[in-house]
């Protein structure tokens, strides 16, 4: 394997992940996940690769704040816990932060996932339906039990771009969709920090790299081809432990063609994230176990 131990481990530190280097491209929770993998005994390489923003113009979520509290929407749905934040924020800013949950409690809600659920219940919204599996196909699997005919269905997207199944998916049930974008991603590390990581991991410096949204594997993506680096990141990827904080990100980086070593199961929060990594990487010290880090390389 490429990765050789520039510093042996002192044979006194007993700690898991003692003498693993391990990147986190994380942006709003890094250090929270750092501090748990150096808790662990890792050596963190910090590298914040997208940041979250406020959507730039707010009246189009002020605008759908005004169609949820008059009573247009009779389903709600929310991808992540970041929107029902900002969403909130803002009818907190304007006012109508009562409001906003009174309308809420009078729709049908569905949640792609626990985070959402979780943030909804502590805005006083109790009554709430999560998928079982945290996907698109997962929520288009939970709605189909539904009748949508006729129905206002506001939908919190992921990120800034639109999820074209979804919106399909209602229209051919007869729903209308009623999407809003409460917040954008934006590059946190500039292109020369992106490559950093890029040469770290094609140079074999890192034993795993823990990835906890889409968006990150985008800007990393984005940088390594425009940088004529994509191929060698990918070969690279297959020589150390890549770990997914759930089953989307995993999914595209399997389309990419990198094999996913770790991904909690069922519960997609850093914590597990850190239990799986530990569960991979608690080995005898040394280069990552071929039986772990192996896959077919890309042709």
């Amino acid at each position: 394997m490429g990765n050789q131990r520039k510093d042996p481990l002192p044979a006194s530190c007993t700690a898991p992940l003692a003498g693993r280097r391990i990147a986190v491209p994380e942006s709003r929770e890094l250090e929270t996940l750092s501090r748990m993998l150096e808790a662990e005994g890792a050596a963190v390489a910090r590298y914040p690769l997208v940041a979250i923003l406020d959507a730039p113009d707010p009246r189009p979520v002020s605008l759908w704040l005004d169609r949820l509290i008059s009573g247009a929407m009779q389903d709600t749905i929310w991808f992540t816990g970041e929107g029902v934040q900002r969403v909130a924020q803002l009818a907190q800013a304007e006012g109508r932060a009562g409001a906003f949950v009174d309308a809420l409690v009078r729709t049908r809600v569905i949640t792609r996932g626990p985070k959402p659920a979780k943030l909804l219940n502590a805005l006083g919204v109790r009554k709430f339906i999560s998928t079982k599996i945290h996907t698109t196909d997962g929520l288009l699997a939970l709605l189909g039990e539904y009748s949508l005919a006729g129905r206002g269905v506001g939908v919190q997207m992921y990120g800034d771009r639109p999820n074209l199944a979804l919106e399909a998916f209602l229209r051919g049930r007869g729903a209308e969709c009623m999407a809003v974008y409460p917040y954008v991603y934006a590059p946190q590390s500039d292109a020369d920090r992106v490559v950093e990581l890029i040469q770290e991991i094609v140079a074999g410096k890192l034993d795993a790299v823990a990835f906890t949204s889409t968006s990150q594997l985008r800007r990393l993506q984005d940088v390594a081809k425009a940088c004529g680096l994509e191929s060698p990141l990918v070969v690279a990827m297959h020589r150390i432990v890549v770990a997914a904080v759930g089953p989307i990100i995993a999914k595209e980086l399997a389309d990419w063609g990198v094999k996913v070593h770790a991904v909690p199961a069922g519960s997609y929060f850093m914590r597990p994230l850190v239990q799986e990594l530990v569960r991979m990487l608690a080995r005898a010290h040394g280069p990552v176990p071929a039986t772990l880090a192996t896959g077919p390389a890309p042709a």
